[in-house]
Parts: C-alpha cells; structure tokens; sequence
C-alpha cells in the first residue's frame, strides 16, 4: 500500500487519462454504457484517484502540491470543456426539435439515457413544457441556450420559424460561427498558458539567485576568491530591488500578472462576467457583431430596414445591445440617411459608414451587414493574437535570459573551484 501511494505522481495522471477516455468512447455512442466491465473500469478509476490523493498526507513536498494544483486546474478545464459539449449536444438538439414539434420526445429520450446535468436539464425542461412555457424561455431560463449567438439563434427561430433562406433564395445566410469563436479564443489561451510554462521555474530561479548565490559569494570570500561578474551582477541588482521602494513595485507587478492569468481563466470559465460593465468592453467586436448578425436577419425579412432595427432590437439577447438600435429607429424617424443613422447609433464605424451606401445602392444591405459582422470577429482575435503573442515572446526572451545567466555563472564558479584545487 505505501509502495501504491509512493507513486501517486503516476496514479492520479492514469486515472484521469482513463476517464477521459471513457468519455470519448462513449462520445461515439447514442445510448450509454452502463455494463460490467464499465463499472469495473469507473471503480480502477476512483481507486486509483482515492490512492493518489491519500499519498499527499504520507510525502507531503512542494512539488506534490505543484502537482495537485496543476491537474487540479486541469480537472477543472476538463469539467467545463465537458459540460459545454454536453450543452452544445442538448442546444443543437433541442433547436432541431423544436421545428418539427417534436422537443417532448427527444427530452424523454435524453433523460432516458443519460445521466448527470443531461437528466437533470431534460428533467428540467420537461417540466417546463408541461406546464406550458414557451420552448425558447424553458431553454433560456435552464441556461440550455446560454451564449450570445445561441440565444440569438433560439429568438430567430421563434420569430421567424426555422428557415434562414434569404428572400430570393438560393443560399443560407450564414454569419459569424460560434463554435469557431469559442475554439479560436480557446486557442489563444492555449497559446499564452503553453507558452507561460516557465511561470513554473520561477521559484527554483529565485531560490538560486537568493539563497545559493549569496551562498558562494561567502565561500568565495572565505577563501580569497573573486566571484564570477554575472553573479556578481545579480547580487547587485538584488541588493537594488531589496529597497523598500523596488520592492512594492516587483510585489505589484507580481500581483498584476498574477491576476492577469487568473482573470482570463475566470471569464473562460464564467463567460457571462463579459456581458458586465468592467469587462464588457474587453469583447465589445463580439458584441457588436452579435448586433449585426441579429439586424442581417431582422434585414433579410421585415420590408424595411426601419422595421428590421425595431425587430433586432426584440432579437438581441442583451439590453444593453438595445439601446443602439433605439438610437438608429430614432435616427430614422428624424430623416437620417441609413448610413449615417448607423454611425451614429455605434452600429458601424466610420470605414463601415463609407462602404454600406454601395451595398444600398445594389439593394441588398444584408451582404455588407455580414462581412461587416464576421471581420468584427476576425479583428478582435487579430488583435488579442497579436498581444498573446508578443507577451508570450517576451516572457521567453526575459526566461532566456535568466537561465542563460545562471548557466554561464555556475559555469564560471565551477571553473574557479576547479582551479583553486589545482
């Protein structure tokens, strides 16, 4: 048993390997699979964690919490990434359902044969429609439809039926996808947390650089040695940042970076913090291309574009992505030209403003209103690479500086004591 929990660096990894497997396994199913041999594997699994986790009382070590805390944040990616594909399945489902009348059935079926937050929100939304609520406010209320794009996909449908046909026909209009949003900010955070792997080693530079460098430096003093220019150099600069001073500002910038990471996990984990007021203006592309992608449809219906902002305005899944189209609807009224009562209302920006009068012009305005919708996109992820990548960049530069520093000075101490022995 001690030989077990000696090793629970290799146990806890395993099981959650296991367990994600299992779940794509059972990804490639309709129905699932509760026989012998998948309870055996569920019950290794659960051992090989209860193992794992009791190890932590018997070789306590800081690098045993490092690891609790990293596959604990992964634990956590690992729930979400779930949960979110568990409710894309059951949105996507349900939306389909919907406009054949047949919601009530595939919800029996879901709560037949699934369990978790499935059942629970097929249970939920059973419920619901026995009791006569709307099928769109059931899935808005038990956050089945919880993104921007998904309650705007449910509000479209419910209005306008299933069809996303233009009016003359031949080709769907297809704006921004959300699901390739999600994978592309998924993707830069990826990116910025692969690439903010030496955030790790940090302790163990700064163990160097305050215990074992003052460390020679005395050796080196006691006997009659000189110490090498880099380390000579770091206990310099070290001797700078321990001024009161110096030292509030390292602590803050510590802080800030610190909080920097831990908020852009929150908001991927909490999306919906985005739609508040401090930090609505971190994605306001993103919102402003949900706008568009509501007024493009609402355009591609109503008779005319006065009545397609008064109708975005109900579509919109946000009050305060109203309030633009009540600015544009009152520009209106007031004689404003289309163009200029956009601009004006913050609906587009001024580059916009000069190219819609051509799309005016040739009498389809729902083409420029999609370009203009999918390039808000691809701008904000543009810009958030951009950063990403230059932060990335400069953390390694400032790593490899570092190592490289204590590499040639360790060097350099070494070849020191090697000569004074000779």
């Amino acid at each position: 048993m001690t030989y077990l929990l000696s090793n629970w660096l290799i146990l806890v990894p395993l099981a959650i390997s296991l367990f994600i497997a299992i779940q794509v396994a059972q990804a490639h199913r309709d129905t699932s699979d509760d026989s012998l041999l998948m309870l055996l594997l569920r019950c290794i699994m659960s051992l090989m964690l209860l193992a794992g986790f009791l190890s932590l009382g018997t070789r306590i070590s800081i690098l045993s919490i490092l690891w609790l805390l990293m596959l604990s944040g992964l634990s956590v990616v690992l729930v979400v990434k779930l949960r979110r594909l568990a409710r894309s399945a059951l949105f996507h489902s349900c939306l389909n359902a919907a406009a054949t009348r047949q919601m009530p059935q595939l919800l029996f079926h879901f709560a037949a044969e699934n369990r978790g937050w499935l059942r629970r929100r097929s249970v939920c939304l059973q419920r619901l429609l026995a009791q006569g609520r709307e099928w769109d406010d059931a899935l808005q209320q038990q956050e089945v439809a919880k993104g921007m794009y998904d309650c705007l996909a449910v509000r479209l449908q419910k209005r306008y039926g299933p069809s996303t046909q233009i009016r003359l026909g031949e080709q769907p209009r297809s704006g921004p996808q959300p699901k390739r949003i999600e994978s592309q900010i998924e993707a830069l955070l990826g990116r910025l947390m692969l690439g903010s792997w030496f955030v790790l080693t940090i302790p163990l530079s700064l163990f160097i650089i305050l215990a074992i460098v003052p460390t020679l430096a005395q050796m080196f003093e006691e006997f009659g040695l000189q110490l090498p220019s880099i380390f000579r150099n770091l206990l310099a600069c070290y001797d700078l940042v321990t001024e009161p001073p110096w030292v509030f500002l390292a602590i803050l910038v510590v802080l800030l970076l610190m909080a920097c990471y831990c908020l852009g996990i929150l908001l991927w984990i909490f999306p919906r913090l985005l739609q508040s007021q401090p930090f609505r203006y971190l994605c306001a592309d993103y919102f402003r291309s949900v706008s568009l992608t509501a007024l493009m449809h609402a355009a591609d219906r109503e008779p005319t574009l006065l009545e397609a902002c008064r109708a975005a305005e109900q579509l919109v899944p946000a009050p305060f992505l109203q309030w633009p189209f009540q600015r544009a609807v009152s520009a209106l009224e007031n004689g404003c030209q289309l163009s200029e009562a956009f601009h004006l209302s913050g609906l587009v920006t001024s580059a916009e403003q000069k190219q819609l009068p051509i799309s005016l012009d040739e009498g389809d305005p729902t083409w420029s209103l999609q370009q203009f919708s999918i390039e808000r996109i691809d701008r904000m992820v543009r810009r958030y690479s951009f950063w990403f990548q230059w932060l990335v960049v400069l953390q390694t530069l400032l790593f490899a500086v570092l190592v490289g520093w204590l590499a040639v000075g360790t060097i350099q101490v070494l070849s020191e004591l090697i000569s004074f022995q000779a």
